[in-house]
């Protein structure tokens, strides 16, 4: 055996020097000068063979060592070795231990803006939305909190698809809102505005998330954020109105063209061209207003609305010139045939 302690063979990954140490009686618990077990130094490094060893010689997956008084889980956890954490957790480990800062696992996987180990930690019965999904740490913030300030869009986007309250605030009053303005991350901003976050909370000094992003210099990208939330919440409305508004318009016109005098359809028809255009500039003024909209939508909804009333206007053209040609061939103030016929000695009177 070599003269690297069971702790250096386990921090390096030499599963055959901790075999050997093991098998020399030196025991599998046994802490090193920060009070850290060789489980920890090989979760921390992602060592599974030797996690497998010494968990099979006994170690103690709830032991606590180091400066935070941490678990191996914990440690593991802060650097994403999924692998490892399931290893943990299928031997016992207790993900929601607290370490000396008030931090259970998924408080530190959001930390670390590991988002695998946030997807992996939410798989599990513990951090459902009904356990402890928002379970605070000792300052009252949650999971969503951390990720919302650190401006990790990712995590945000993850822990709000599983249910994470955008509702709570922590002892200063602070929401998720609130601390997302902190990095101003606007597709942060969104996605919370986006679940139902309140944008008229006030944290304990009076001040709302708007309020809060001016006074830290994030207000364009709150603004932004907001206004696109707004567009999108109108956007069935303002595409039913993008298709029916030039169905009804276009119908109507061919609709009168078919019913006046042909010399006047051509009139009819160029009147409501005309109308049209003037209607669509209207509506590009009044998205202008509202904000940006999605034009690329807008313009494919008019595309096709343009393509069915063209075809509706080439079979209503036809219908009305052929019912004006019929007209012109059998004129209505043609003269009419009599015949005259006698009955009885009456006269009689008869079309023809």
């Amino acid at each position: 055996m070599s003269g690297e302690s069971l702790h250096a063979s386990a921090q390096h990954g030499h599963v055959d020097r901790v075999r050997a140490h093991l098998d020399a009686g030196v025991d599998a618990n046994e802490r090193d000068e920060e009070g850290v077990t060789a489980l920890h130094w090989a979760a921390i490094n992602g060592h599974d063979d030797c996690c497998r060893l010494l968990l099979a010689r006994g170690a103690d997956v709830h032991a606590t060592g180091g400066a935070l008084h941490a678990t191996p889980l914990h440690w593991c956890t802060r650097q994403g070795h999924v692998q490892i954490m399931a290893l943990l957790l299928d031997h016992g480990a207790d993900p929601l231990l607290l370490d000396s800062q008030g931090f259970h696992a998924l408080h530190l996987a959001t930390h670390s803006s590991l988002v695998m180990a946030l997807v992996y930690l939410l798989q599990r019965d513990e951090f459902q939305p009904q356990a402890a999904l928002d379970r605070k740490d000792r300052q009252g913030h949650t999971s969503l909190m951390w990720a919302a300030f650190q401006g990790d869009a990712l995590s945000v986007d993850v822990l709000l698809q599983h249910d994470a309250s955008v509702h709570l605030a922590d002892m200063d009053g602070l929401t998720a809102l609130h601390w997302s303005v902190v990095h101003g991350n606007r597709a942060c901003i969104e996605r919370l505005v986006e679940a139902g976050s309140d944008t008229s909370a006030r944290e304990h000094k009076g001040q709302t998330p708007a309020g809060l992003a001016q006074e830290l210099g994030s207000w364009p990208a709150y603004q932004a954020a907001v206004a696109s939330v707004r567009a999108r919440s109108r956007r069935p409305v303002r595409t039913l109105v993008a298709f029916v508004a030039p169905t009804v318009l276009y119908g109507a016109m061919f609709q009168a063209a078919a019913r006046v005098p042909w010399v006047l359809a051509p009139l009819v028809l160029v009147l409501g061209i005309v109308g049209g255009s003037k209607v669509s500039t209207k509506l590009d003024l009044l998205q202008n207003l509202v904000g940006k909209l999605d034009q690329l939508a807008i313009g494919g909804a008019l595309t096709v609305t343009c393509i069915a009333v063209s075809a509706l206007a080439l079979w209503l053209a036809e219908i009305t010139f052929t019912r004006h040609l019929d007209w012109l061939r059998a004129p209505p103030h043609a003269p009419k045939l009599f015949a005259v016929a006698a009955r009885d000695g009456e006269i009689l009177a008869l079309d023809v």
